[in-house]
């Protein structure tokens, strides 16, 4: 056997992490949690042998002769999850590393040839989370060097590749509790009626959905770009017919940065319609940039700026401004809890003049969202989030009877998660809740969407 194939692959990083703490090899993962039977350590140690020789290939077939038996054992499951990267298997070498962290979550020696088998599949977000996630347990110098090196190499080929795109298409189906964002009772106290208007209030449905989109990226000069992507959804009810929409959104832009920031800016537009007529178009100016710290955490802001218009009505036509901050950060625990936070201020206006425009258009707003995501699996990510938007209109809307200026609040919740069961293909069950909350009881409502959307990814 040659000199240069036992220097191979992991062994770099099997002699880097020959300093302080995580001497002694595969120490740090193999600890058991109890009495080891002699065979099961015999195996592992046959498997380390063999790696550490570059026989991976013998290393794999010993390590699927015996994965029945020894699955979910950490030292087994670390040398056979190098074993499987470097004979060519790495998406095994992932799910065996995994199942090393889910006992072990602190092993700094499992959790940086995760980081490497993502890097070498090209999954760079991925990568990056998880050396980060070892920078963050303060690694030996010659370690911390060999992961920024990385994360420098991964910053550097993504500037130096060419157009990129991919593209996708999905198909789903769920149930709207409120399809009309309607109150339980619409009615309108006028003198000494009560007007009660049925067709304004809460109904719920079945529907069926179905989207494809597009998004990508041309490198310009070193740190810069241009972006585009394009998403259209169609969305089709059981038996509200007339709450049928299409939804076109669109964007693209300027980008520039480096590998910890980055900044955008560049033109929106989309299009609404219902029940196939045309509804509102949006269409402005978006501006954002991004801070990342190799340690995990993140801050940013953003701009936007839309002219909103309505094919029904002009008195509903505005103009759009929010302005935004927003947090990020990453903790070295299980599962890789990432905690996400934005701060938004914003205000419409009509274009149009009079009391109802005003009514209509005319509202301050501010709001907070937080999100958190965790990640079991690399192939299974769960994502929570909850959402509040405060807005003060400056006019009360007359319908039948003069209103009072709304004060509104609208809270959401959102969980949903994404499940990958082989590359491209992704499964998302969701679940979304919201309630408006007014001092104008015809414009309180709560919703609940269930859905199941399955999506394939092309590239």
């Amino acid at each position: 056997m040659s000199r240069q194939r036992r220097w191979k692959g992991p062994l770099v990083f099997c002699l880097l992490a020959l300093c302080g703490p995580w001497a002694a090899g595969a120490q740090e993962t193999s600890e058991p949690s109890g009495a080891e039977s002699e065979e099961r350590q015999k195996v592992a140690a046959t498997l380390r042998e063999l790696v550490e020789a570059g026989d991976f290939a013998a290393a794999l077939r010993v390590a699927r002769e015996h994965r029945a038996e020894y699955m979910g054992d950490p030292d087994f499951d670390f040398w056979y999850a190098l074993a499987a990267m470097e004979a060519g298997d790495p998406n095994q070498g992932i799910f065996a590393l995994e199942r090393v962290l889910t006992v072990h979550p602190d092993s700094r020696r499992a959790r940086l040839e995760l980081a490497r088998a993502h890097f070498r599949l090209g999954d760079y977000g991925r990568a990056r989370s998880e050396f980060r996630r070892v920078l963050e347990t303060d690694p030996p110098r010659m370690v911390e060097q060999r992961i920024r090196a990385h994360l420098d190499a991964m910053d550097a080929r993504e500037q130096r590749r060419g157009p990129q795109w991919a593209g996708w298409v999905e198909g789903g189906f769920g149930h709207d509790s409120n399809v009309k964002s309607g109150p339980e009772e619409f009615a309108l106290d006028v003198g000494p009626f009560l007007v009660r208007i049925e067709d304004a209030e809460a109904d719920g449905d079945r529907y069926a959905s179905l989207g494809a989109g597009a998004r990508g990226r041309i490198p310009l000069e070193e740190g810069q770009a241009v972006y585009g992507r394009a998403e259209l959804e169609t969305l089709r009810h059981s038996d509200l017919s007339d709450f049928d929409n299409t939804v076109l959104d669109a964007a693209g832009g300027y980008q520039w940065g480096g590998p910890r920031y980055r900044v955008r800016t560049g033109l929106e537009a989309g299009s609404y319609r219902l029940d196939g007529d045309a509804y509102q178009d949006r269409y402005g100016l978006a501006a954002s940039g991004r801070y990342r710290s190799p340690m995990g955490w993140g801050a940013g802001a953003f701009l936007r700026l839309r002219r909103l218009e309505y094919a029904d009505s002009n008195t509903r036509d505005s103009d759009f401004s929010l302005l935004g901050v927003t947090g990020e950060q990453s903790l070295p625990l299980a599962w890789q809890p990432r905690l996400t936070t934005s701060l938004l201020v914003g205000a419409e206006r009509p274009r149009a003049s009079g009391e109802t425009a005003r009514a209509r258009a005319h509202r301050d707003l501010r709001g907070v969202n937080l999100g958190l995501t965790l990640r079991p699996r690399s192939n299974l990510t769960a994502r929570l989030g909850l959402r509040a938007l405060m807005s003060d209109y400056d006019k009360g809307e007359t319908l039948l009877v003069p209103l009072p200026a709304r004060d509104e609040t609208l809270r959401s919740a959102d969980l949903l998660v994404h499940w990958e069961p082989v590359p491209g293909w992704r499964v998302t069950p969701s679940v979304r809740y919201s309630a408006n909350e007014s001092n104008v009881d015809i414009y309180e409502y709560r919703r609940t969407r269930y859905e199941v959307a399955l999506r394939y990814t092309f590239r």
